[in-house]
């Protein structure tokens, strides 16, 4: 006997793939929250990058997006992205900025696996991240959570499968 449900969300034809939700929705208001730490770079393809992800995040129950920009202040198109006016509705974001340092920067003839891109925007992540908390800025978010919190580096030009974050929540338990 089949079961029409699994069918469903199983089946696939001309190469397209149906996926169950994530099971982090089942029970969403006891799961850890997950930060997760995004550095970008103004590029031509950031802005449908930062699109696509926020929109597999907008997926993600208990999430905090951190995009930390690598530029000497915040852009306009990454602070509109991440408005509430804009369709990319995701409750907790932060957005900030840190430059990367001249020493780590790659020069136009640099091989790109020469030095580690993003490597200070994802610190500064952790460096807020910690702050905040330390700070006390993070307990109305904590507080509603029974578990602590995950921190993970989430690139914007990758591309994520929601079942990602069903393993994220293993860590915890």
């Amino acid at each position: 006997m089949v079961n029409l449900q699994d069918d469903l969300f199983h089946q696939s034809s001309n190469s397209s793939h149906i996926t169950k939700p994530s099971s982090r929705h089942d029970n969403s208001s006891s799961l850890p929250i997950i930060y997760i730490i995004t550095p970008t770079y103004a590029r031509p393809t950031q802005k449908a990058d930062l699109t696509r992800l926020c929109y597999t995040l907008m997926h993600v129950p208990q999430l905090y997006w951190i995009v930390v920009e690598d530029a000497e202040k915040k852009t306009v198109l990454v602070e509109r992205l991440l408005s509430r006016e804009n369709s990319c509705k995701i409750p907790l974001t932060a957005h900030l900025n840190f430059r990367t340092s001249e020493k780590l920067r790659l020069g136009s003839k640099d091989p790109t696996w020469r030095k580690c891109r993003g490597a200070e925007q994802r610190n500064h992540g952790i460096s807020w991240l910690a702050e905040s908390a330390a700070k006390g800025l993070l307990d109305s978010v904590r507080n509603s959570r029974s578990h602590g919190g995950v921190v993970y580096f989430g690139d914007d030009d990758n591309t994520y499968d929601l079942e990602v974050f069903d393993e994220v929540d293993l860590i915890i338990q």
